[in-house]
């Protein structure tokens, strides 16, 4: 939240009633016309009319005077920078601003409306995303302007399609000009680096971007930016392709990211797992804000305040020219998780009250995926293992990169309808939900301990480093195999297979990009895995030249996602397997009750009874399961573990 230096006092809000402040801007004769305003109270229950601005706060030192309730204000440059661009000539305008409507100041009500941030913008008629200052210099071609006003269908395939054709129908330098333009305005800069963005674009009835004094759609944008990969499909531009594929990677990971989470398009609520992989390596001043802001986009509700049903429903909101809104969308009612907005609480108090509902709610272990005691040596001094660190960038198990929304039944991606899919994933210690009744319990002394039940399948005796490269070339392949590859692979088996399938199934993680490896599939990944180990590519790839190559390139992606935070490795029992980063010799293997993958586990003492969380970790022959037959022939035995 920004710093504040005013003195304005703010009168109270009633909770009781949601009820949330509206600035009145007034209206202006020239952009350099002294900014006057002042708030209003409303109830959200009136459905109020008012518009959302959503802005790059900036540094919260470097302010501009403004004129609230006709008080001098202090107000950082970006947003008074808005406010001019803004103002209309003759007219006032309503809007919802956190900085202004918000008292910075008293934290028991910043508490409060957090708790209704989400109902917030989806209540406002439309949500404003002022690109900042700079884009005032920076002036849009006409033919760019009027593109991207353009209405289009509101099925994201249609509108893309349409998209497409439009741009195929340019010429060459109109449609340079409009892609270079494009990439402008959607430049990976500071406003697309906040993590309140992803809930703001994603809850909005409809969202403008303020591009200096001009509206543009980003329905247009979003449909422009599908459409252009659409239109590369067809009739490759090198330089466009590489403003979008290279040069514009980050903002494509984004915009498809929104796109899947966009309420517009799925109408449905993804889970917080989802919401944090998508958008955790997002920004914000303050850790809390972060965290709030990703529960807020998600299906966890925080605990609102009482909300008084006794409330005039007839209240006069005309008389302010705030008409009520009927066509607002009602609210939904979310199962709680039992999150409390508090701003005394530090991130890893929070994170640890996050990881402890959602395992209950999901039953599962996924957020374990995410975390490592890796992240205590940050200097932020983060103290558990098992709960993900908000300093540290997101370190995603792979098969998990591509994927946009988790449910406990699989992974739900995203096709060009914006219909979730559900794809099979791994599933280690998911049994069913009578194995996980007692799989995860607390101790009341020290909450930061997380008892979980499993079972202790082996422990790591031989880890080979791999490359860290995030592309790796033929040779780069060839030698990672010659270093890693089993002595005995050629000619013993493992479960019912070749050694040698073992192990390039072990460096893909027994997936492609975005699947688990079919049966039908083995034959093909075989003869490309031995072209790579002989060397004899044209020979391999010649009966069928282009399902050789297109199962190669999946491989190299599929062996690059891995190597950069995974290492091959033996455990005492021969089991092959892929191990996160940090895994030491000695360190115990463990197949816990709701967890998709094995992990590993560090003891943190002799007496075995609490453990550090290393990470997840890929074990060939136990990912879908397995060890629960072990178990009940009694070869192996579940028990508690502690992490810490």
């Amino acid at each position: 939240m920004e710093k504040s230096q005013n003195n304005h006092k703010y009168d109270p809000v009633d909770n009781t009633k949601e009820e949330i402040r509206l600035l009145i801007l007034e209206p202006a004769n020239s952009i350099d016309d002294p900014i006057q305003c002042h708030l209003v109270h409303k109830s959200l229950h009136l459905n109020p009319r008012y518009e959302t601005l959503s802005y790059y706060w900036g540094n919260p030192e470097i302010t501009d005077p403004i004129l609230l309730h006709g008080q001098s204000f202090q107000a950082t440059k970006n947003l008074v920078s808005a406010l001019r661009h803004l103002r209309k000539i003759g007219e006032g305008r309503i809007l919802w601003i956190d900085a202004l409507c918000i008292n910075q100041r008293d934290m028991e009500e910043r508490e409060e409306q957090v708790k209704m941030m989400r109902k917030i913008y989806e209540s406002s008629w439309r949500t404003m995303l002022w690109l900042g200052h700079e884009c005032v210099s920076k002036p849009l071609s006409w033919q760019t302007l009027d593109l991207l006003r353009h209405p289009f269908p509101q099925k994201l395939r249609d509108g893309a399609d349409e998209a497409r054709d439009r741009l195929l129908s340019m010429d060459q330098s109109s449609l340079r000009t409009f892609a270079s333009e494009l990439c402008g305005v959607m430049t990976w800069n500071d406003v697309w680096n906040r993590v309140w963005v992803a809930q703001e674009v994603t809850l909005a009835h409809e969202l403008v971007l303020l591009y200096g004094s001009q509206e543009l759609s980003w329905w247009s944008i979003t449909c422009f930016f599908h459409g252009i990969y659409e239109m590369l499909r067809i009739s490759f531009d090198s330089s466009i392709g590489q403003q979008f594929v290279e040069k514009n990677a980050n903002m494509t990971v984004f915009m498809r990211r929104i796109t899947a989470f966009d309420g517009n398009v799925k109408g449905f609520t993804p889970s917080l797992f989802a919401t944090y992989i998508a958008f955790g390596n997002l920004k914000a001043t303050n850790s809390l804000d972060h965290i709030y802001a990703l529960l807020g986009l998600s299906d966890v509700k925080c605990l609102d305040a009482t909300v008084d049903n006794t409330a005039n429903p007839q209240e006069d909101v005309k008389s302010l020219d705030i008409t009520a809104d009927d066509t607002a969308k009602p609210q939904k009612d979310v199962k709680s998780l039992d999150i409390t907005i508090n701003y005394l609480a530090s991130p890893q108090e929070l994170l640890r009250n996050v990881v402890r509902s959602h395992i209950r709610k999901y039953h599962n272990l996924d957020f374990l995926e995410l975390s490592s005691v890796y992240d205590l040596d940050s200097e932020e001094r983060w103290e558990t293992s098992w709960t993900p660190n908000i300093h540290t960038p997101i370190r995603v198990f792979p098969l998990a990169q591509s994927v946009e929304v988790v449910d406990k039944k699989g992974i739900k991606v995203v096709n060009k309808d914006g219909i979730a899919q559900v794809f099979p994933t791994y599933a280690a210690g998911l049994n069913d939900t009578e194995e996980f009744s007692w799989a995860c319990t607390e101790d009341v002394s020290d909450l930061r301990k997380l008892i979980l039940a499993g079972i202790e399948l082996d422990t790591v005796k031989e880890i080979t480093s791999t490359s860290s490269a995030a592309h790796l070339s033929f040779e780069d392949t060839k030698k990672m195999f010659q270093k890693t590859l089993p002595a005995d692979a050629t000619t013993t088996e493992y479960f019912g297979q070749t050694s040698l399938d073992a192990y390039w199934r072990t460096l893909m993680f027994d997936a492609t990009a975005l699947d688990r490896i079919q049966y039908r599939q083995m034959e093909g990944f075989r003869n490309a895995f031995q072209g790579i180990l002989d060397g004899r590519l044209e020979l391999h790839a010649a009966q069928n030249p282009q399902a050789f190559w297109s199962n190669m390139q999946q491989i190299l992606v599929s062996f690059a996602a891995g190597t950069i935070k995974c290492s091959f490795g033996i455990t005492l029992n021969g089991f092959m397997a892929r191990f996160p980063e940090g895994t030491q010799e000695g360190d115990i293997v463990a197949v816990l009750y709701g967890g998709r993958t094995p992990f590993i586990l560090r003891p943190k003492s002799e007496k075995n009874t609490e453990y550090l969380l290393v990470g997840p970790a890929y074990v060939h022959g136990f990912m879908d399961g397995e060890v629960f037959a072990f178990r009940n022939e009694g070869v192996l035995q579940a028990r508690e573990f502690v992490l810490v």
